[in-house]
């Protein structure tokens, strides 16, 4: 056990095993809540064997195996308060004491998991969250790899190419709805942006977008000149502004592409 999860109040604070480490831990004799503090503290996490004087003691989860002596000498108690100590502890169901006078005083930590559930849940989003980006990294890595062979650019691992990812994959859904536009802007050959990493990209995407759209508007037959689309407004051809509104054309009409009479 690495540490204990004291609860206050509404919350609970992390308390290491390292806090003996401090000084104050020891500087005066213990209180009886620093003893028992000290008692779930060192509780065994997990099952082991330990070996005391020549005999082989086995030791389950939430139990110690201290000697009276050892308390007295680690709190700064006599023997007697030790004993007393423990004694009332049991009475209210706090441990049990199993005492062999001639090997030690086995201590078990009554409702010990009640001291383990929130670090036992800790644990788990850990271990779910280390998992989690696992995961996350080895995706990042193949779009990353799969855009470096698309556009042709040299492959970088680093945090802001996978923070430019982040981005894309957000915008589009998903990496396949991200690779499918990546490869369809590179597709035609009027592409004109060079692309040199996933921020690249990501600043000229809108830009890309909006020529991708005009390959489909050409392809289904939709006049344009240049990059703005042209209408036959009353017999008359208009093309149409950047806010929305169709001017009258004024270039030349070999310029326009699909143009119709």
């Amino acid at each position: 056990m690495l540490f204990l999860l004291v609860k206050y109040m509404s919350g609970w604070i992390k308390l290491h095993r390292k806090i003996e480490d401090n000084p104050l831990w020891f500087n005066e004799p213990f209180t009886k809540g620093q003893a028992w503090v000290d008692l779930i503290l060192f509780a065994n996490h997990k099952k082991r064997t330990i070996q005391i004087r020549g005999n082989f003691v086995d030791i389950g989860r939430g139990q110690l195996g201290w000697s009276e002596l050892t308390m007295a000498k680690r709190w700064q108690w006599s023997r007697n308060k030790v004993r007393r100590f423990l004694n009332y502890l049991e009475t209210i169901q706090q441990i049990e004491q199993q005492k062999d006078r001639f090997i030690t005083t086995i201590i078990t930590i009554l409702n010990y998991e009640n001291y383990q559930k929130e670090q036992q849940t800790i644990q788990q989003k850990d271990s779910r969250r280390y998992i989690n980006n696992n995961v996350k990294n080895n995706i990042y890595k193949y779009i990353l790899v799969e855009l470096s062979k698309i556009f042709d650019f040299p492959l970088r691992e680093n945090k802001t190419a996978y923070k430019d990812l982040a981005k894309l994959i957000k915008r589009f859904g998903d990496k396949k709805n991200l690779l499918a536009f990546a490869r369809k802007a590179k597709s035609f050959k009027e592409y004109p942006y060079v692309i040199e990493s996933p921020g690249s990209l990501w600043r000229k995407l809108d830009k890309i977008e909006a020529r991708l759209k005009i390959k489909e508007d050409i392809e289904k037959d939709k006049m344009y000149y240049g990059t703005q689309e042209v209408k036959r407004v009353g017999g008359k051809l208009k093309v149409k502004g950047s806010d929305g509104n169709y001017l009258e054309f004024g270039g030349h009409i070999k310029d326009i592409i699909n143009y119709k009479r």
